[in-house]
Parts: structure tokens; C-alpha cells; sequence
């Protein structure tokens, strides 16, 4: 179970990269580590790429119907399976010949 919905997620993510570039840019600025700027570009990107995995993921098992509770399967299964006496169900009759035409 998630503490935040997605879009708090993003606005997490959004505030974490601006830090880490102002953390950056002062690390350069006050130390002359020129380095820190790259790294933080990576350390970023790793933060956004494991962000969008698992709203990939989320959002693939919303869309395939993957979260649906097993009672309203089981109800929608029951309504869709044919049964004895249907006009659809075949239920292990043999088919039917046809009547040769006259």
C-alpha cells in the first residue's frame, strides 16, 4: 500500500532533483567540485527512472484489470460462464446433424 498517490510521488521526486542540483551547483560554487554537478545528474536520473518503473508497473496492472478484488471476479465469472439450458451452452451435447434438404 502506497502512503502517496502518484502525483505525490512526482512533486517528491520534482523537489528531490531541484535539491540535488542546488546541492550541486554549491558543492561547485563554494568547493570548486566540478565533478558533483555530473554526479548529481546521475543520481537524478536513477531517482526518476525507479519512480517511472513503478508507476509503469502501477499503472500497466490498472489498466489489465489485475486489481480487481477475487469476490467481483468470481461474481463476473458466474454471470458470464454459460450454463445448462442456455442458448449458448454446448455443455457436452454432440452437434447437431444437419437436415438434408428436400
Amino acid at each position: 500500500m502506497r502512503l502517496l498517490p502518484e502525483g505525490g510521488v512526482h512533486v517528491i521526486a520534482d523537489a528531490a532533483t531541484s535539491v540535488l542540483a542546488i546541492a550541486a551547483l554549491v558543492g561547485g560554487w563554494v568547493y570548486g567540485w566540478s565533478w558533483l554537478d555530473p554526479v548529481m545528474g546521475i543520481v537524478g536520473a536513477v531517482l526518476v527512472a525507479v519512480w517511472t518503473k513503478n508507476l509503469i508497473k502501477d499503472t500497466g496492472m490498472v489498466l489489465l484489470d489485475r486489481e480487481m478484488d477475487a469476490p467481483v471476479v468470481e461474481e463476473i465469472r458466474k454471470v458470464i460462464e454459460p450454463t445448462e439450458g442456455s442458448p449458448i451452452c454446448m455443455c457436452g451435447a454432440p452437434p447437431s446433424t444437419p437436415t438434408p434438404a428436400r
